[in-house]
């Protein structure tokens, strides 16, 4: 079964893909959160045959208190989820703690950049651009460990 992941931001969401199976997971991209982002989703969906969704839900470390933009999440959920079942794609959409994901996707670039010190400027720009793709990739590794 194939599960997008889901880094939701203001701005920018970044999307993951996971096979459940094989839990092989890949980082889609990152995209403009605007009018045009549902219809993104839905390409994505039918594209690779999603059958769930999980979108990461940002809570307090010391007291896993949902964090107050967590309310905006939701309503991103429930208009995507009311825009699929318009065009007939009915889908499960689950949240998981994204307790250091954009922490541990901006880790891993900067270890890419200390490992690799002949890293281009072009090379370093375009994985700062894909953090939210990659904190994806976390939302997806901590939902199918879990």
């Amino acid at each position: 079964m194939r599960i997008l992941g889901i880094d939701w931001g203001k701005k920018k969401i970044g999307l993951a893909i996971a096979n459940s199976i094989s839990k092989n997971i890949n980082p889609i991209g990152v995209f403009s959160n605007n009018h045009q982002i549902l219809y993104k989703i839905q390409e994505i969906i039918l594209k690779y045959d999603i059958r769930k969704i999980v979108i990461g839900k940002p809570v307090f470390t010391k007291t896993y208190q949902e964090a107050p933009i967590f309310n905006e999440i939701q309503n991103f959920s429930n208009n995507l989820l009311n825009f699929l079942k318009k065009n007939n794609i009915l889908i499960e959409i689950n949240y998981i703690n994204e307790e250091y994901s954009t922490f541990l996707a901006c880790d891993l670039i900067n270890y890419i950049n200390l490992k690799n010190e002949k890293v281009k400027p072009k090379i370093k720009r375009r994985l700062k651009e894909r953090i939210d793709s990659l904190s994806a990739v976390w939302i997806l590794k901590s939902y199918i460990n879990a």
